[in-house]
């Protein structure tokens, strides 16, 4: 028991630094004091915190205190997107759909804002249903998989995803519009 109750302890006294770390960065990212949001938030995000990773991944996709380098901002939300962080999913979606970082891939591009898509993410929703309606190489064309997307972001509150739900839906077929419109009304976001 005393074991148990010593471990526990450390464990408690270990994480209150990397709390404070990451709360020190992100409040330093926050007052756009970018030298030390990237000290406190690199020290996290090499300790493996999705949300440092995130805001690593940021810095360098925006430039903020660092030379803007999409290479690094893929590298840092690829980590964060592996561990469930859905803003990162969306970020690392993007690079991947606008070639940056790396080649333009609108499978991988597909595969990631689906899977911050189905945790809710509003804006992910958006692109994929847009990904879709549009194809790409790599990925085809599915009228179905993108009205539903984009109905489910205009009932989140797009408007443009409302607009765009429209033209998508003149390109069904009824028997196609019905699936969709099952789709939708059955999506629950879900953690990764």
């Amino acid at each position: 028991m005393r074991r148990v109750l010593l471990a526990l302890a450390l464990s408690v006294i270990a994480a209150a630094p990397a709390a404070a770390g990451l709360e020190e960065g992100l409040r330093a990212y926050q007052q756009r004091d970018f030298k030390t949001a990237l000290q406190e938030l690199m020290l996290e995000a090499q300790r493996g915190n999705a949300v440092a990773q995130f805001h690593v991944g940021r810095m360098y996709d925006d430039g903020n205190g660092v030379v803007r380098d999409y290479q690094q901002a893929a590298h840092w939300y690829r980590k964060a997107a592996l561990q469930g962080h859905a803003e990162a999913q969306f970020s690392y979606a993007k690079l991947n759909q606008w070639g940056r970082g790396g080649p333009k891939d609108y499978k991988a591009a597909a595969t990631w804002y689906k899977r911050a898509a189905n945790q809710g993410y509003l804006d992910a929703q958006v692109s994929l249903g847009n990904l879709n309606a549009e194809g790409g190489p790599g990925l085809k064309q599915n009228l179905t998989e993108a009205w539903k997307w984009l109905d489910i972001a205009a009932n989140g509150g797009d408007a443009g995803a409302e607009l765009r739900r429209e033209e998508v839906g003149k390109l069904l077929a009824p028997a196609q519009l019905a699936v969709a419109r099952q789709a939708a009304v059955a999506f629950k976001p879900r953690p990764e």
